[in-house]
């Protein structure tokens, strides 16, 4: 599949890691205590909430079968569509959350 649909599969429905052989729960239930436990980096989180981001929020009319972008494309298409968010955010002191964006 593309990465578009492993990511909506991933935060939709589970996460598989293939070299472990473990399914764990899907991402979207991942809140930051549970990542904490998981030792997950949250870089890699943050990156995959921005692909979520991209997929399900600026291009949801599209089958994410049907998404040819790169990781790095779709990170980027949320990263400029959050643009001004993010800065607003940063002028009050907050830091914009890429998981509560995904799951709301």
């Amino acid at each position: 599949g593309t990465i578009a649909s492993k990511v909506v599969k991933a935060f939709e429905e589970k996460v598989i890691d293939e070299e472990a052989g473990i399914v764990y729960s899907p991402l979207r239930m991942w809140t930051s205590r549970e990542r904490q436990k998981a030792k997950m980096r949250d870089s890699n989180f943050t990156v995959r909430c921005n692909c979520y981001y991209a997929v399900r929020k600026l291009m949801n009319d599209c089958d994410p079968n049907k998404i040819y972008l790169t990781a790095s494309n779709l990170k980027q298409m949320a990263i400029d569509a959050t643009k001004k968010e993010r800065m607003a955010l940063a002028i009050e002191g907050k830091q914009f959350n890429w998981f509560e964006i995904c799951i709301t």
